[in-house]
Parts: structure tokens; C-alpha cells; sequence
């Protein structure tokens, strides 16, 4: 059997393997490592407002079939459940100052009263810290169990007293008189619509608002996930389908060796115009390399060679923007090896909305551990001189892009959320990013809850 026949047995054997993987697959196609094949929902883009940190912004993709066409889900319920994700239920500044560390004897956060982290208990989360944990028990006369807000999604379910006592201890909202305007992006059904406004509206009758006060954005959109079982078909006929063109293209090789002068004869221009434009390349790519790094005369990586980790780290979130690059890069430069003298500044967790430029580096450098957040975005923090085509700019440089629907500006945290371009990775990117572009002061990472 020759190379190209074994080639196309791996090709049929790899789409048999992708349809029996179906269930897996679905769930990579949705969401991130830990959230399963069921999730019906997603929420992201969390934003706040800098000065006052209140939530003023948040998307949610819908997934279909799961979400409306699926007998077993009930839409409106889990309408309700992603609204509270948007407005509170996240990593958001004021929500997390409420939440204790987890409690290693009950595996439980506990939610409490002061935004210190004291206080009586109001509820019991689960580790992750954005939903109710269903374990919880009875607190204060409710069964956790009962709540909207546990990780699984229960028909029937809407927001009620519980949930309402939660964000008006972190975020006030009853006294705020929030105005959520849905935002709806892409196709949506009257009944699916119907749903989204049936939260909206629940919202604003909870926490007893006139809608003249704090705007919320809630930005809606829907997408379609394969079921698992359209996994089979699709597997087996796209090895049918591969199969069949290696066969027709065995066929035109088997043409083209009696025409093998002309073959290499084409394979020799080509190489010849390549050679010619190796020069022209090469100056393209030193130019590159000069215009990322900055202007001369700048602090380089030389000047920081011997210098202490501790002065490093003190530079990383200066004021000054050459330094905090090339101390930047430095620590990226040594690596692993400066791990144990960062982890004496305590280095905090980065799941929140705006993580300092120490936090970010110590952990690119550690290794990024899973968890809610999207590897195909993020956020970035940019000097108040930067503009919306700076940062599309940027992008062209480091491997992202911003969304034409995107808003950028500098009362959000973060000043905008960015795409990776296809085949680019968050770590190296962001480590990228950060190495380079004076104007970034931080980036934080896209969280997501469901």
C-alpha cells in the first residue's frame, strides 16, 4: 500500500473516530474544558464602570438547538439565569468583595454581608464563585437547592427574593433604578425574543425600578451547535467525501508523471522568484522587528540583565511605559527560575475584570490554569493617547482584532474586548502583547459564566 492509500484509510478511520467522539466534541464546540456537552448558554464581555464599578455591560449567546428547541429546557428560565449572570452574578469588583475564600472544610465561599469579606453568611457558593451551590443547605429560611441561580439549569425556575438580597448587598441594584436594554444581535424568533424580554422585565419589577437610572446593556445573540448525533453523519460523509478526491487526485498524479519536465520546470520559476523576494523579505521583516520594539534610546533589555526581580516586578506596573515593557520582557525572558521571589508579592488570581500587569505576568509565566474563560479573547487596558485604530493596529501586529460592533472607550473596564486571529493562542499573544505595546497598561482575561 503506498503513502498516499495508507493516508486515506487514516483520513475514513480519523471521521469514524470524530462521530463516535461526538458528545466530547460538542462540548469543546460550546464552551471551554469545564463546562460539559449540556451548556445552553454563555455570558461574557462583563463590563464595569471604572469610577463607580457597576456592571453597565454583558453579552449572551444563546446555543441552539439547546436553548429554545429542545423539550427538555425551558428558554425563559435560562434567560433569567444569564440576565443575573450579566448583572451581578460574575467577577465583577463589588461581587468579589463579598465572597470569602473558599472554606476547605465545606468546599463552600461564602457570600456575607460586608463588602470587608465579614459579616453573617447570606448564601453558599460553589468554588468558582459565580453560582448558588445547590449543597448549600438552608440559609436564613431558603433552601439553596431551590435557587435559580445553581450551576444546572431547572425548568420553571425565575429570579426572586434570594437572588435579589445577593445583588442589592453587592451592587445596591434597588436603589439604582437599572434600565436593561436587550440588544439583540442575529436572528431571534418572536417565542425566543419573548423570552429574553420576559427576564428584562422580571429584573426591572425585582428590584422595583422606574428604569431611570444605572444603563445595562445586555447584548443577545444566538448560535447553532450540532447535536451530537449530527456528529455521525457529518464524520462519515466528510470521510466519504475525502476519500473520493484522494482517489480523483491519485488519478490526475498518475497524469501528471508523464508530464514530469513541465512539473519541474514550474518548480524551478517559482524558486527563482522566491529568491529574488528573500532580500526584499528580509528588510520587511527587520523593519517589523525595529517598529515593534519602540524608538531608540529606550530602556532595552541589556540595561535590566542584572537587574533584582524585585526591581522588575516594582516596574511592571509603573506609570512609565518603556519601563513596564521591558521589565515585561525581561521577567518573560528568565522564566520559571523568578517564580518563587514573584510569589512574595502575593500575586493575586487574575479571574476578575481588571487584574493588575504583575498578576497577569507572574501567572503567563507560572502557566495559565483552566477555568471561565475564553481562549480565543481578551481584554486590554490602554493609555488615554490610544484610539480605536491604534488598537486595530495593534492587532494587525500582535495577532488579534476588534469587532466592528465592538465599543471601545475608557468608561468601561476593560476599555475593549479583542478576537485572537485564526490560529493564534491567548498565552503567547497576550505574553506578545504585553512584551511590546507601550500603550497597554494591563489585559484581562474574557470570563465567561453559564
Amino acid at each position: 500500500m503506498s503513502n498516499f492509500d495508507r493516508f486515506g484509510v487514516v483520513v475514513l478511520l480519523g471521521s469514524i473516530a470524530l462521530s463516535s467522539a461526538a458528545k466530547v466534541s460538542l462540548g469543546d464546540v460550546i464552551m471551554d474544558e469545564d463546562v460539559g456537552a449540556n451548556a445552553i448558554a454563555t455570558t461574557t464581555k462583563f463590563e464595569e464602570n471604572p469610577d463607580t464599578l457597576i456592571p453597565f455591560a454583558a453579552t449572551t449567546t444563546f446555543h441552539e438547538p439547546l436553548w429554545s428547541k429542545n423539550q427538555r429546557n425551558d428558554p425563559t428560565s435560562v434567560a433569567h439565569h444569564e440576565l443575573l449572570h450579566a448583572i451581578g452574578f460574575a467577577s465583577y469588583h463589588n461581587m468579589l468583595d463579598h465572597l470569602q475564600p473558599v472554606n476547605p472544610a465545606t468546599g463552600f465561599r461564602n457570600f456575607v454581608r460586608n463588602a470587608d469579606r465579614t459579616g453573617a453568611t447570606l448564601a453558599k457558593f460553589t468554588v468558582q464563585g459565580k453560582h448558588i451551590d445547590p449543597k448549600g443547605g438552608v440559609i436564613n429560611g431558603f433552601d439553596q437547592n431551590t435557587s435559580l441561580m445553581v450551576p444546572d439549569s431547572i425548568p420553571g425556575r425565575q429570579m426572586g427574593l434570594f437572588e435579589k438580597s445577593i445583588l442589592d448587598t453587592a451592587f445596591d441594584w434597588s436603589h439604582k433604578n437599572i434600565s436593561i436594554t436587550p440588544k439583540f444581535v442575529g436572528p431571534f424568533t418572536a417565542t425566543e425574543m419573548g423570552s429574553v424580554n420576559n427576564a428584562v422585565n422580571a429584573a426591572h419589577t425585582l428590584f422595583n425600578s422606574n428604569k431611570s437610572g444605572s444603563k445595562f446593556t445586555w447584548t443577545v445573540t444566538v448560535d447553532q451547535v450540532p447535536e451530537p448525533s449530527s456528529f455521525f453523519v457529518f464524520g462519515a460523509c466528510s470521510g466519504i467525501a475525502v476519500l473520493s478526491r484522494l482517489l480523483a487526485a491519485r488519478k490526475a498524479r498518475a497524469s501528471i508523471s508523464t508530464r514530469g519536465n513541465s512539473s519541474v520546470g514550474l518548480s524551478n520559476m517559482t524558486g527563482r522568484k522566491l529568491d529574488r523576494r528573500v532580500p526584499l523579505l528580509a528588510a520587511f521583516l527587520a523593519w517589523g522587528a525595529i517598529s515593534a520594539w519602540g524608538d531608540p534610546g529606550e530602556v532595552s533589555r541589556d540595561d535590566l540583565a542584572g537587574r533584582p526581580v524585585s526591581e522588575l516586578l516594582a516596574a511592571l506596573d509603573s506609570k512609565t511605559k518603556h519601563a513596564r515593557v521591558a521589565a515585561t520582557s525581561e521577567l518573560f525572558r528568565r522564566g520559571r527560575v523568578v517564580l518563587p521571589e514573584l510569589r512574595l508579592s502575593n500575586p493575586q488570581d487574575i479571574e476578575n475584570l481588571h487584574p493588575k500587569r504583575s498578576d497577569v505576568v507572574y501567572h503567563l509565566i507560572a502557566g495559565f490554569e483552566p477555568g471561565n474563560y475564553l481562549k480565543d479573547s481578551f481584554g486590554l487596558y490602554v493609555e488615554r493617547n490610544a484610539d480605536r485604530q491604534e488598537i486595530i493596529k495593534m492587532g494587525r501586529r500582535r495577532g488579534f482584532f476588534l469587532e466592528e460592533r465592538e465599543d471601545f472607550g475608557f468608561n468601561h473596564n476593560p476599555n475593549c474586548y479583542v478576537k485572537l486571529q485564526p490560529g493564534k493562542e491567548l498565552e503567547a499573544v497576550l505574553r506578545d502583547v504585553l512584551s511590546h505595546e507601550r500603550n497597554v497598561i494591563t489585559v484581562s482575561l474574557n470570563l465567561f459564566e453559564n
